[in-house]
């Protein structure tokens, strides 16, 4: 009786799949989703970065070689997930990226995209929300981590969260959907080469992608609860019990933002 009520009160979550899981050839979609877009820089204790986004666009984003890029099934404790993982180098003609008057460690170089999860589509009201929760690691250099919500006909780019940092504890994230249809979610694990040394690695642990209402920003700030991040897989650097206190936002194309070079013209990126 309990789960019914929750039910009937729209607390009870739908969860997404992934049928589709790519490991390479994601760098041409992944260059005309973001762009146009700006990059948030995730600040961390360890190197604090004098600028909030990153918004030069980049010519290419495809790794020079590829020694990682996979996307494993995985247990987090009793919770099925992803563990994605990219380790290469970068193009090194692109290495000066920055387009921007103050190109600090983090703007000023080249990223690489590897790998590619995608969700099953799902039928969603306006307004609502899907939530995942992730932690993110740098074993070589920066994460850089892109999700895309996708819908209409032909299918676009209807909300994204675009993130770079040295390393983010379990997280929530968020995005918003504009209208009533049935929407579906990439994910892409790429790397920053925040050193300029040319070499790149990250990793995302992903787990719990459901719809659901809305959570505000003190919900998204606190981050999942500390009973749930205590456990992950043992492919993983160990157990996590801290959380970010860095807030997740999310942005939402309204016909008045959105960029025509973001729609996308394969389900499959």
């Amino acid at each position: 009786a309990f789960g019914l009520r929750l039910g009937l009160l729209g607390l009870v979550s739908a969860h997404f799949e992934f049928p589709i899981k790519q490991t390479l050839y994601n760098h041409l979609y992944y260059r005309s989703y973001v762009q146009d877009l700006c990059v948030d820089i995730v600040q961390s204790d360890e190197r604090l970065c004098s600028v909030s986004q990153d918004c030069s666009p980049l010519l290419r984003y495809d790794c020079a070689n590829y020694q990682t890029s996979n996307v494993s099934e995985v247990m987090f404790g009793e919770t099925a997930g992803l563990l994605m993982t990219l380790e290469g180098t970068v193009q090194p003609s692109s290495l000066q990226s920055c387009g921007e008057g103050s190109c600090p460690w983090c703007t000023n170089f080249q990223s690489c995209v590897g790998p590619m999860a995608e969700t099953n589509r799902q039928e969603l009201t306006a307004g609502s929300c899907v939530l995942w929760e992730y932690s993110t690691a740098s074993s070589s250099e920066a994460f850089e981590v892109f999700v895309g919500a996708f819908g209409g006909s032909p299918e676009g780019l209807v909300a994204y969260e675009w993130k770079r940092g040295n390393l983010q504890d379990w997280s929530y994230g968020q995005v918003q959907v504009p209208n009533d249809g049935e929407f579906l979610l990439r994910f892409y694990l790429a790397s920053y080469d925040s050193s300029g040394g040319g070499v790149v690695g990250s990793s995302l642990r992903l787990r719990n992608v459901r719809a659901q209402p809305c959570l505000n920003a003190t919900a998204l700030a606190a981050g999942p609860p500390a009973s749930t991040t205590t456990s992950s897989t043992s492919s993983s650097s160990g157990s996590t019990t801290s959380r970010s206190l860095t807030r997740t936002t999310s942005s939402t194309f309204t016909s008045s933002t959105v960029s025509t070079s973001t729609s996308s013209s394969s389900s499959s990126s």
